[in-house]
């Protein structure tokens, strides 16, 4: 579970390190799990977080999307049971595991985020520096973003 580290205040004084900086790349290349549970409903996981996948015939539906250092593993993951892409995001609560890649589909995809619950990483001091980038993150995202 390397690919929280780099939110995490625990390591800021080695984030810049070469050895902190291979570290974090190798969330890139993490093989992500599949799980069928149901039609074409699949779980994702092995990142740290879990991601749910609709694939329907015109796009994907994810719930909520993981950790951004392992958004290619995600991608890869995604490519390998559908040639559509993300149409549609939700995004449960604003913690990193959940929407830390949200930015990245959001420009392409109808995004629906369930609330500004102030909830934090934990190791987070900062809220208002977790909202500035949840805050950023949802400015990112498609016109259509829907904040409930």
């Amino acid at each position: 579970m390397i690919s929280f580290a780099a939110y995490d205040p625990a390591f800021e004084s080695i984030a810049e390190s070469p050895e902190f900086v291979r570290v974090m790349a190798l969330a890139a290349d993490m093989e992500l799990t599949v799980q069928n549970l149901a039609g074409a409903v699949s779980l994702i996981s092995g990142s740290g977080s879990n991601v749910l996948a609709h694939v329907g015939s015109d796009g994907v539906f994810l719930v909520d999307t993981g950790y951004l250092p392992a958004l290619p593993a995600l991608r890869r993951t995604l490519a390998s049971i559908s040639r559509h892409p993300v149409r549609r995001l939700l995004i449960t609560h604003p913690h990193e595991d959940h929407m830390g890649s949200a930015a990245a589909f959001g420009t392409d995809a109808r995004v629906i985020y369930l609330g500004a619950n102030p909830m934090m990483f934990p190791g987070t001091t900062d809220p208002d520096a977790f909202l500035d980038r949840m805050e950023a993150a949802l400015g990112a995202m498609h016109p259509e973003t829907i904040v409930a």
